[in-house]
């Protein structure tokens, strides 16, 4: 689960954890953990790890939804943002004394010579 790079891990992690430990399918013991794992493209990553008893793929899948929606109701109540991803697009300006010919990448300058424009 990703969280804004300008939340405070720390909290977001002791609010996932209460939330966590809020579904009633988690057991206690081994306690659930979360941890700080990667810094993302466009979030710090938590890794949310709990456990349940008399694991089914219809029990996982059930607490794993519950878990979801825990964690997302109290990052909601706490005002920890979980983010889009995010991109910074960058244009590349041709200076004013160069014009691109739209052919091949090439870059024609004022006196007429074109030069390959690196791209």
């Amino acid at each position: 689960m990703g969280i804004d790079y300008e939340a405070d891990p720390e909290h977001a992690s002791e609010v996932a954890l209460t939330a966590i430990k809020s579904v009633d399918l988690v057991v206690d013991g081994p306690p659930p953990q979360v941890l700080p794992k990667a810094f993302g493209d466009s979030a710090i990553v938590l890794e949310l790890r709990f456990w349940i008893d008399n694991p089914s793929p219809p029990r996982k899948w059930q607490a794993i939804s519950g878990v979801v929606q825990a964690v997302k109701r109290a990052f909601d109540e706490e005002g920890i943002e979980i983010p889009f991803p995010q991109r910074t697009l960058s244009d590349r300006t041709v200076t004013s004394d160069a014009t691109v010919d739209g052919t091949n990448g090439m870059v024609a300058s004022r006196d007429g010579t074109g030069t390959d424009d690196g791209a």
